[in-house]
């Protein structure tokens, strides 16, 4: 898959609340690096699902954040559902260049 990109929404909904979220197959995730602040974002689950299955380990990504400008990130940690395998929150680590 030659194009790694990922469409993302800022998210305002944050803690427990996120439970509603998924249930309309949004997927949280947060974005951080070095020397930057944890941004919290939401995913469509359905479409990061498809784009996993192509993904080789430690890839890099272009994340287009809406209203912001795209970066580079690595999936740092995905967590997932214990009986179901689903993903249920990702980390990315933006890739910082000097």
């Amino acid at each position: 898959m030659s194009d790694l990109t990922i469409e993302a929404q800022p998210r305002t909904i944050v803690g427990k609340k996120v439970k509603d979220l998924r249930r309309q197959g949004i997927l949280p995730a947060n974005i951080y690096g070095s020397h930057l602040v944890s941004q919290p974002v939401q995913l469509d689950a359905h479409t990061f699902s498809l784009l996993e299955r192509h993904l080789p380990p430690r890839a890099v990504l272009t994340l287009k954040v809406t209203g912001e400008a795209s970066r580079q990130v690595v999936i740092h940690r995905t967590q997932r559902d214990i009986r179901t395998g689903v993903p249920t929150h990702l980390e990315f680590l933006q890739i910082t260049t000097r």
